[in-house]
């Protein structure tokens, strides 16, 4: 459109012609300079060194990535509950023999009793098998077991590298959440591109021993050096028959794993499919009422008669609603947090209407905690006033109600913008490039040429929705990226200077230009860094902005370059970056977040606001994901929208 406006039809048609041979010529050296790239890369094997290398690079990132985790989960504050572990009869009836389990006939059970810390050593044992299914009840602390589990693994792990003399065969725990997992999708594969994505290093591509390229996160996991955690089995959204049997073929490969599910859910895949084969199984007890008086009292900063008369009522009638209910991690924790505060009063739990049965004490403590963490000083923030905590209570809930209707536990950023249909996204986006392309093209060329920009955000929009973060911009250049770049910019390049007497000249600076741009953006990152959602937000920003930037600028020389008028060039750049930025994963969260916000179904600072729900101990952060602290918080609030809903 600038171009014939500035150059007229005949000369825009001679720039056509020379752009569209230029595009062809690049097209075929392309594909030629690809091949080559592939053929030549035949003896590029990755050795052991390197393989080990990412091994302790893992290792270091996971430790970082949950040990900051379990601090922001109050985990050690002020000890971790003893959660008690065993075989007991309904774990014993959903798993084999244990002369199947160890291979022999004439083998005795593995001991598999023992509170938290000690399922450690247990699961390294002489005796262990390395591989283990953890059953409990809601709330039972299945999710803090893991979490535990793999801090103790990764710890042995780096006293035994501090003091050995050669690598460490062991595999590295990897805590994963299920809850986005298709069993339609092998569950190595899946495991794989979680790494990647959470660990930039291992998104490179590499020659397996076999002679195969692959992913060096696909390397380590086929190779056995990964322990995989798997967490939330009941919580996938799909067949739990299928997904039982997808990992069963992992398990007959002989690999070692860990995964953690409610009872109740395991013993209902198992009855319709089978048990999973050379796996023992453990489930989980409820708390003692000892335990839970000492963690309620001791465990407080000020401990002061409010809990006096609750104490004596769990001593003396341990089968009390009350008592049943803080039976497990996640009430005990909710009754902590929810009379934190001396003004409040925990005889309630006995005394009120909602006291008589254990789900109503359990659904109170849900329902207050919310106010209680946020008129609180927790979590380094500081304490709110009521107007403030019902807010966050609003927010909370309708993206509560919004992963309930899209069947997830997976709060991630660049989703958000699902929660907005496609017509006002598309609407909003040909408004605002329509308004972008009557301040660019339309200062020089008229207003009327708005509708071009309005095309564009129709066009932009039209591309896949939830995309995923870009990864960050590498401080190296990619070999292939640089050739590819060199190609396409001379070509391009050289073709259209033709016209102007320029070809050599333009062909130079647009080689340089598209080789660093696609030098840098084609290179995977060097650094295996503990992932966490601001950061993926951050390297998307930092990377979508400095792409748009270069790409819009190697398009405005272009353009400068065949048009007479100066301003040719200043015009298609501050045209082109901001639909180049705007298509990127960041571009889209911000206008989604902006369009939430005017409905008020999301604060105006959303990344500031899901932080600090995190800091206190609201959501849970799952590599670069956050999840509810436990999915019936989840539920409970997108409940508490039906209800209202139904009233109204």
């Amino acid at each position: 459109m600038a171009l014939l406006a500035s150059t007229g039809l005949e000369d825009a048609d001679q720039w056509s012609s020379s752009l569209g041979f230029g595009l062809g010529l690049a097209i075929a050296l392309l594909s030629l300079a690809k091949w080559l790239n592939t053929a030549g890369t035949a003896s590029r094997a990755v050795t052991p060194a390197q393989i080990e290398a990412a091994v302790v690079a893992l290792a270091e990132a996971q430790a970082e990535q949950w040990r900051t985790e379990a601090a922001a989960r109050e985990m050690p504050n002020p000890w971790p509950l003893p959660v008690r572990f065993e075989v007991s009869d309904r774990a014993r009836a959903v798993m084999t023999t244990w002369a199947a389990i160890v291979g022999r006939p004439d083998a005795d059970p593995i001991p598999l009793a023992g509170e938290h810390g000690q399922l450690a050593d247990l699961f390294t044992g002489p005796e262990s098998v390395r591989r283990l299914v953890i059953l409990g009840a809601p709330g039972s602390g299945k999710s803090m077991l893991a979490l535990q589990l793999t801090l103790q693994l990764l710890g042995d792990r780096e006293r035994r590298r501090q003091t050995a003399t050669g690598p460490d065969r062991e595999p590295v725990p990897v805590l994963l959440s299920l809850a986005g997992w298709d069993p339609a999708q092998p569950l190595d594969n899946w495991i794989a591109l979680r790494l990647a994505d959470d660990n930039e290093a291992l998104a490179r591509t590499i020659e397996g021993p076999d002679g195969s390229r692959r992913s060096l996160a696909e390397e380590l996991v086929l190779g056995g050096r990964i322990l995989p955690v798997l967490d939330g089995f009941d919580e996938l959204g799909a067949e739990h028959g299928d997904a039982l049997r997808a990992i069963g073929t992992v398990v007959d490969r002989g690999r070692q794993l860990v995964m953690t599910c409610r009872t109740d859910v395991y013993e209902e895949v198992v009855k319709s499919t089978t048990t999973l084969s050379r796996t023992p199984v453990v489930e989980l007890q409820e708390l003692n009422s000892t335990d839970v008086v000492q963690y309620l009292v001791s465990g407080t900063d000020d401990p002061v008669p409010r809990w006096d008369r609750v104490v004596k009522h769990l001593t003396d009638d341990k089968t009390s609603p009350l008592a049943v209910a803080l039976s497990t991690p996640l009430t005990v924790w909710l009754a902590r947090n929810v009379y934190r505060q001396r003004a409040t009063d925990p005889d309630e739990l006995r005394t009120a209407d909602w006291a008589a049965t254990r789900d109503g004490i359990e659904e109170r403590l849900l329902d207050q905690l919310i106010p209680a963490v946020y008129t609180a000083s927790v979590g380094g923030c500081a304490a709110r006033d009521q107007p403030s905590a019902d807010e966050a209570r609003q927010w909370l809930t309708v993206l509560a109600r919004q992963l309930h209707d899209r069947g997830t536990y997976d709060l991630a950023w660049w989703r958000l913008e699902v929660g907005v249909s496609t017509r006002q996204f598309t609407v909003v986006a040909m408004t605002a490039f329509g308004l972008l392309g009557g301040l660019t093209i339309g200062v020089p060329y008229g207003l009327s040429s708005a509708w071009v920009g309005a095309l564009a955000g129709a066009l932009i929009v039209g591309g896949s929705r939830g995309r995923p973060p870009r990864r960050a911009l590498s401080r190296r250049l990619d070999p292939l990226g640089l050739k590819m770049g060199l190609i396409m910019g001379f070509s391009i390049g050289f073709a259209m200077g033709v016209f102007r007497g320029i070809g050599l000249a333009l062909g130079v600076v647009l080689a340089v230009g598209f080789g660093l741009w696609l030098g840098l953006i084609h290179q995977h990152g060097d650094e295996q860094r503990a992932v966490s959602p601001t950061a993926l937000l951050s390297r998307d920003r930092l990377a979508s902005l400095a792409g748009a930037a270069a790409f819009a600028l190697l398009w405005a020389t272009m353009f400068a370059a065949a048009s007479a008028e100066w301003w040719a060039g200043p015009v298609v750049w501050a045209t082109i970056m901001p639909a180049f930025a705007f298509n990127s994963a960041w571009g889209r969260f911000g206008l989604a977040r902006l369009m939430l916000a005017a409905r008020r179904r999301a604060p105006i600072r959303l990344v500031r606001f899901l932080r600090e729900a995190h800091d206190r101990g609201v959501l849970r952060q799952c590599g670069g994901v956050y999840q509810f602290r436990h999915n019936r918080l989840q539920e409970s609030l997108a409940d508490a929208t039906n209800q209202r809903r139904s009233s109204g």
